[in-house]
């Protein structure tokens, strides 16, 4: 049992890892694209106007992407 458990876990930290790598790539190529010099993680934001937020437009690439896959 504590064996399958930790077959599980480490497929889902390898899967997590994929998944924070293919959002860091398409944070990286939207700022490429579109011209930004930097790009802040909401977490680390006391504010920001919500038009600066890039959230869903990157994640409409995100989707994009994965449906090719």
């Amino acid at each position: 049992e504590s064996r399958i458990y930790t077959d599980l876990k480490k497929e889902s930290d390898a899967k997590m890892k994929e998944i924070i790598g293919d959002i860091n790539d398409a944070v990286k190529n939207y700022a490429i694209k579109n011209g930004f010099d930097l790009i802040i993680n909401k977490s680390a934001t006391v504010y920001g106007k919500d038009e600066m937020d890039i959230t869903n437009n990157v994640l409409n690439k995100l989707n994009e992407e994965y449906k090719k896959k």
